[in-house]
């Protein structure tokens, strides 16, 4: 059963929006500490912090615009909204990036003092208790509703509890008379927001590109269609895109020419379900057949007795001594050849399998039991042929299909 898409959104929006007023509390107090103090390190923190508003309000944006119904114009909804939103902040990510890059090279050309450093210590204390719990909901926030956007967040405020224990290195060189220390931990920090920036920007152009890794999920459908299809000849190619936190995918199959409509509507169905069920993000999934043009054609003929393409044909079991072959190309007879037939009417089984090693395509009928019928023209499609009362021999039998087909 498919999950509720709304409901799932609704809950990612709930996390993200009480992660981002933490989030800007959060930024708020370090750059008010930061003022205070002077400590460069810690305007950088905030800074951090508020690219990391940013990115996250961005998730929170997207996932809100996801929950808005397709559209005439937008018939694929409105879940790449959340991929462009985290592009947009990422943008804005590098930029402080770069500019704490450069007040913390001035701090470590131009060390100044700060003050009031036991402030900072109180800062990071609340820093670090709130990244683990921030982190511990976003990722399982994300995890449960397939948003990268808030995975991503979550392992960044995982990662902030080390920016912290580098603020802490920082306030701890002044004491030790090490003033300069308090910039490079600027610029460690600085190259940290910088890599969260071009990673995130990175991924969400890639998606935006309709770029998708997920190999995992692509050989689990492969793997569906392989074991559940039974008139599919070739899997041409699969194709999948992530729009927001939902996949879609298609697929393009090659299949059997002598299926029958009825089978081709039923295992399409059939495959379709099954691959939409293999992942609960997985939105929709298209496939797109091909019947090949019949260029080599197989046609086994029932025959009183072995006389090539002159024989008789048999009218029934009973009086079918042999079957000839008959092999067509481009819908000219190439080539004939013949097997005795040895086989009981009730000898489904030996008859299918006699004619399955043959590579039949085309059988013609000799008033054959209707469980025979089925076993050949469902389950292992082999068209069956008609007779008629006026065509007697092999080749005009043969000729009369070509005509047909």
């Amino acid at each position: 059963m498919k999950k509720d898409y709304r409901k799932d959104l609704e809950y990612g929006s709930k996390v993200a929006l009480r992660s981002i007023i933490m989030i800007a509390t959060l930024a708020i107090v370090k750059g008010v500490l930061g003022s205070v103090t002077g400590f460069v390190v810690l305007i950088a923190d905030a800074l951090s912090s508020f690219a990391d508003f940013l990115s996250l309000f961005a998730a929170y944006i997207g996932l809100r615009l996801s929950q808005r119904s397709a559209t005439k114009n937008f018939k694929y909804g409105y879940y790449k909204a959340e991929t462009f939103a985290a592009l947009v902040a990422a943008v804005v990510i590098i930029y402080f990036g770069i500019d704490i890059l450069l007040e913390s090279v001035d701090r470590i050309v131009n060390p100044k003092e700060p003050e009031h450093l036991f402030l900072v210590f109180f800062s990071v204390g609340l820093s670090i208790l709130f990244s683990l719990y921030a982190s511990k909901n976003l990722i399982g926030a994300g995890k449960k509703i397939n948003s990268l956007a808030l995975i991503n967040n979550g392992k960044d405020k995982k990662m902030d509890v080390l920016v912290e224990v580098a603020v802490l290195f920082g306030a701890g060189a002044h004491y030790l008379h090490f003033p300069y220390l308090e910039g490079v931990v600027g610029v460690v920090i600085s190259f940290l927001t910088l890599k969260l920036g071009l990673e995130t920007a990175k991924e969400a152009l890639f998606f935006l590109l309709d770029y998708f890794d997920d190999q995992a999920l692509m050989k689990k459908v492969r793997d569906i269609i392989e074991s559940k299809a039974h008139i599919v000849r070739d899997i041409k190619d699969i194709r999948m895109r992530r729009a927001g936190t939902f996949v879609f995918g298609e697929a393009f199959l090659e299949i059997n020419p002598y299926a029958q409509t009825k089978d081709i509507r039923n295992e399409l169905k059939t495959l379709k379900e099954g691959i939409e069920d293999a992942s609960p993000y997985l939105k929709d999934f298209l496939i797109f057949v091909d019947i090949p043009y019949r260029k080599k054609v197989k046609v086994a003929v029932p025959v009183k007795e072995d006389k090539g393409l002159e024989s008789e044909l048999a009218p029934n079991f009973a009086e079918t001594n042999a079957y000839i072959f008959v092999e067509v190309k481009e819908k000219e007879i190439v080539d004939s050849y013949s097997h005795e037939f040895k086989f009981a009417e009730t000898d489904i089984k030996g008859i299918t399998d006699f004619l399955q090693r043959e590579k039949v395509n085309i059988i013609v009928n000799n008033d054959m039991h209707s469980l025979m019928f089925y076993e050949l023209r469902r389950l292992k499609n082999i068209d069956v042929y008609p007779t008629f009362g006026n065509v007697n021999n092999v080749e005009n039998i043969v000729k009369l299909l070509l005509i047909d087909t």
